[in-house]
């Protein structure tokens, strides 16, 4: 084949396909701006499933389930459950995941016959789907070869690792071994190694000269990111972002500028670094910019500089900021879809208590059970549960939503947390509670917006439980890391689930942030109770609402509760749409209930709690003094009380039998010649079950 030669601008990287480069979209002039095309291949002239003029394929043959090989199409004909790439134009892939039992152990997709006579310094380009998956104890496997003798024999330039940032991203492979080569071919091998596995798709197949000199500023933003990049009035702020090398030259500096308006133009060096060819460099600039003293939109132009890169298309970006009043405490929601049955979920056991010990303070964190008793117990909670499994962004179990706005698993947790933290939190939010001695739980709050809000805001409440522990079948936890089934390693936080029984006993078995409760029912709502803030509030102004009230379930332990308030976005317009903006967490507070100040005593104790079959009492007398104990149903019923007898002064603990008690809460008093001292119990699992 002879080369077809046209010149094309090296330009950014466009979001459409992640990190595609879409090279033809920047057609231009001759002249030494331009990089050489030898040959493109995008599919888009392609129809069905069938392969461009001239590629051909060869795939396993002579066993059982022969392989689907390498077709052509959109995600929607292309994907499955397990490979399921991003939205994307036309492309070229195999998909082992598909059919159960595919022989894909050698499917190889060939390029037409290309020549590269004349061409002094050729390279390959491609946009690439592949995770490199590992399944049954096999890996998948991708080769990208090249043949010089008509696909007699070929030889192999680049075994690719997998992508587990996300899905298509670009590659870059240097043919300078093949520059003159009059007919060259170029393979893409793809081998399941007799697994079942995903696949690779490829697409926007370039084979190339790039020039010497081609930095590119691909992204940027302020430090103090979000949703529209806020910064606090009269702070410093300094602008971090990517440039990507598309040069054959590495780069050791260049020149950062940026401009806020028509003010004077900032210039930042970067130096002493290494940028290698077709590789990616994140920078922070030094020159921070003080933001102004009024609040309002302030827009910049940042671009860069690097001397011998002529093709100036791809320098600059805008960037923006908003001044604002100040800068809202951030505290990112993590709710866990989790339940006893599901094996794999434990993970997120580990990975959320290593975020509340290395973030302690800053994160919500809510566990949400689907089909276990925790997730049954009533309506809200079961709703619960499928309200969060038809946002669009759910992805199965186990996993985690980030505010609504991301979905990871457990082991990308602490990644997820970190990219949401630094988002915009809109508004500051404090709460308080208040427990009445007959179980009736009232959670108010209040909302100091850091900028105007105008428009469909609310609040949501959920109430959660941490050390849930019960003796039923149901809270028995299934394990999937266990040595008695997968075998694979989880350990942290105290626990090992790779040694633990492949089924953990309920007994053995605490479970943390369990949900409870949601205010309002979520569903069917979008989320959020209707009109719990007003439709237009101003900046550093404060709003207050209290929920309705609760009365507590039996089973749950009110010293173990926790009220987190959540700021939803509802404005169907805007970006951060069913979204949470920000969170609160606060404790349940347990009155003590002391009658008469001077009852003499104090640092009332009430364990276990939940209780089964007895209960401790823990006390201390200021002095010697007559003392009687006395149990109430919520009905205000004696069900428990003795006639006392002196105690002298000092630490107290008594012991009451509680297996004849029906479950639920109680009033444990203490009754001294001064007054009364009291607090509340839970009886859960006793033998009146």
């Amino acid at each position: 084949m002879f080369p077809v030669y046209f010149l094309i601008c090296m330009g950014k990287l466009f979001s459409m396909k992640n990190l595609t480069l879409t090279l033809l979209s920047l057609l231009c002039g001759w002249g030494s701006l331009c990089a050489q095309v030898i040959y493109f291949q995008d599919f888009e002239s392609t129809t069905g499933t069938s392969l461009p003029t001239g590629w051909s394929q060869t795939v396993a043959i002579g066993i059982p389930n022969d392989s689907v090989g390498w077709n052509t199409g959109s995600v929607i004909t292309l994907n499955s459950a397990g490979f399921n790439p991003p939205d994307h134009s036309r492309f070229v892939a195999v998909n082992d995941d598909k059919y159960a039992g595919a022989n894909n152990s050698n499917s190889f997709l060939i390029s037409p016959l290309i020549s590269l006579s004349g061409i002094s310094s050729p390279y390959l380009s491609f946009d690439c789907c592949y995770l490199q998956s590992s399944y049954g104890g096999f890996t998948e496997k991708a080769t990208v070869e090249v043949s010089i003798d008509s696909g007699h024999t070929w030889t192999v330039v680049s075994i690719l690792a997998g992508n587990t940032q996300g899905w298509w991203e670009p590659r870059y492979i240097n043919l300078s071994a093949y520059a003159g080569t009059p007919a060259v071919e170029i393979g893409f091998r793809y081998s399941d190694n007799t697994g079942w596995e995903l696949g690779w798709g490829i697409d926007n197949i370039l084979i190339y000269t790039p020039p010497a000199a081609d930095l590119a500023l691909t992204s940027v933003k302020p430090d103090s990111s979000g949703p529209t990049n806020f910064a606090a009035a009269g702070t410093p702020v300094n602008f971090t972002g990517t440039v990507f090398n598309f040069g054959t030259n590495p780069v050791s500096g260049f020149d950062l500028i940026y401009q806020q308006g028509s003010n004077a133009a900032v210039t930042t060096s970067v130096s002493g670094v290494l940028i290698p060819p077709f590789s990616s460099y994140n920078f922070t600039d030094t020159a921070a910019y003080i933001m102004p003293a009024y609040t309002g939109n302030y827009p910049f132009q940042v671009w860069i500089y690097l001397a011998g890169d002529n093709n100036h298309s791809n320098d600059t970006l805008p960037a923006s900021l908003n001044d604002v009043t100040f800068m809202p405490a951030k505290r990112p929601l993590i709710e866990e879809l989790t339940g006893t049955w599901c094996g794999l979920c434990v993970s997120g056991f580990i990975y959320l208590d290593s975020l509340r010990s290395l973030y302690s303070g800053t994160a919500d964190i809510v566990s949400v059970h689907d089909h276990d008793p925790m997730g049954t117990e009533n309506t809200h909670v079961e709703n619960y549960d499928w309200y969060l499994q038809t946002i669009p962004i759910y992805n199965g179990f186990p996993g985690m939503f980030v505010d609504r706005r991301s979905y990871s698993n457990p082991f990308e947790l602490i990644t997820a947390y970190n990219q949401d933290a630094v988002n915009f939190g809109f508004a500051d939010i404090s709460a308080a509670s208040n427990l009445d001695t007959a179980g009736n739980l009232t959670i108010s709050c209040q909302v100091k917006p850091a900028i105007n809000l105008t428009g469909d805001y609310r609040l949501e409440l959920i109430l959660e439980e941490i050390n849930v522990n019960n003796t039923g079948s149901g809270y028995s936890q299934h394990d999937d890391y266990s040595f008695q089934s997968g075998n694979l390693p989880l350990a942290g936080e105290g626990f090992n689930f790779q040694d633990s029984q492949v089924n953990i006993a309920s007994g053995s078995m605490y479970y943390n942030f369990v949900a409870r409760y949601t205010v309002p029912d979520l569903d069917p709502v979008t989320g959020g109770v209707s009109y719990s803030l007003p439709n237009s509030m101003t900046a550093d102004s404060f709003y207050a609402y209290s929920f309705d009230a609760i009365a507590l379930a039996h089973d749950w332990s009110p010293e173990n509760l926790y009220a987190t308030i959540l700021l939803i976005d509802n404005n169907v317009a805007n970006t951060t749409y069913m979204q949470v903006l920000n969170s609160v967490q606060t404790k349940v507070l347990v009155p003590a209930a002391v009658t008469n100040p001077n009852v003499g005593a104090e640092g009332l104790r009430i364990f276990p709690n939940p209780a089964s079959d007895e209960v401790n009492i823990r006390f201390r007398l200021n002095y010697e003094d007559k003392v009687s104990v006395n149990v109430k149903d919520m009905l205000g019923r004696s069900l428990i009380s003795n006639s006392g007898s002196v105690m002298n002064e000092g630490e107290q603990q008594l012991t009451i039998s509680t297996r004849y008690l029906p479950d639920g809460m109680y009033i444990i008093s203490i009754n001294t010649t001064g007054g009364i001292l009291s607090g509340r119990l839970s009886v859960s699992g006793s033998q009146m079950r």
